[in-house]
């Protein structure tokens, strides 16, 4: 574990603890949440070392790097995966469906990559921890670095990066002049994370490194030479995650009704904030 006296994006050293979390597969570990007074980012502190956080992703539960279906739970995430594939691209096909290639940061197994396949957009995928053969994904990010990109995106992928900085500042110099950067986060801000507080699942300690609201992501990316150039709503995470926040608070038969009740308010109330569950930035470079 290491330990963090000052912030790890912008190393001011006004920082303070906020929240205690647990971990949602090991209920007996916790993780303290420290804030940011200049940037205001939130960050788990302290954290695993790189060497170390591999082992807090081998779960049966971590539904990212499933390629099987176990339960029917995973069919149902399956059917939300799918929807929202098709709402992102909808949402993104005015900058993805360009002619250019596209790299999918942190692809997991592969489906957005095969997603784009299907549109006929060039598409590959970096994935660190590869559980699988896919042909477009390597786990070689040196094999990518120079190369140049239209469009990148990272789904629910930036909270993971330990040398996040360094890490921007590549993806920044593969991405072509007028290229998009696409990035999806969770938002500490919406109702549904207000609502179950440290029983919110998108804290997801300890993998999850850094927690933003819309503010701060922007306040972020600008240091890093980007500005915000629209912003789209994952309104389908908001009963997914209030689904697994009920789970982890109390068990209960009627978790799955009372998920899709506290979802639709969740998103009701983030129409007039775009404080939804998880938002979708698209930046472009300054």
């Amino acid at each position: 574990m290491e330990k963090l006296d000052k912030c790890p994006l912008c190393h001011h050293q006004g920082i303070k603890k906020q929240y205690q979390i647990i971990d949602r597969f090991q209920s007996s570990h916790r993780y303290s949440l420290y804030s940011c007074d200049s940037c205001s980012v939130i960050f788990t502190n302290p954290r695993p070392k790189k060497e170390e956080i591999k082992k807090h992703y081998h779960y049966d539960e971590y539904t990212s790097h499933q390629s099987k279906k176990r339960s029917v739970f995973d069919y149902i995430y399956g059917i939300i995966q799918r929807r929202n594939e098709r709402h992102k691209w909808n949402k993104l096909k005015k900058y993805i469906n360009n002619g250019g290639t596209h790299l999918d940061y942190g692809a997991g197994i592969g489906k957005w990559v095969d997603y784009l396949s299907i549109k006929n957009v060039n598409a590959e995928g970096y994935e660190p921890i590869a559980i699988n053969n896919h042909k477009k994904i390597t786990s070689d990010f040196n094999k990518l670095i120079y190369k140049q990109y239209t469009t990148i995106s990272l789904w629910h992928v930036l909270e993971h990066v330990h040398e996040i900085n360094d890490r921007v500042e590549q993806l920044s110099n593969m991405l072509t002049s007028e290229g998009r950067l696409i990035i999806a986060l969770p938002n500490h801000d919406s109702y549904d994370s207000q609502y179950f507080k440290k029983y919110w699942v998108a804290w997801d300690v300890p993998r999850h490194l850094y927690h933003w609201n819309k503010d701060s992501i922007q306040k972020y990316m600008k240091q890093k030479g980007f500005i915000l150039d629209s912003i789209y709503p994952l309104p389908f995470d908001a009963y997914y995650i209030s689904f697994l926040s009920y789970n982890l608070k109390n068990k209960n038969i009627f978790n799955s009704i009372r998920a899709v009740v506290l979802g639709w308010i969740s998103n009701r109330k983030a129409k007039k904030t775009q404080n939804y569950s998880s938002n979708i930035y698209v930046f472009k470079k300054l």
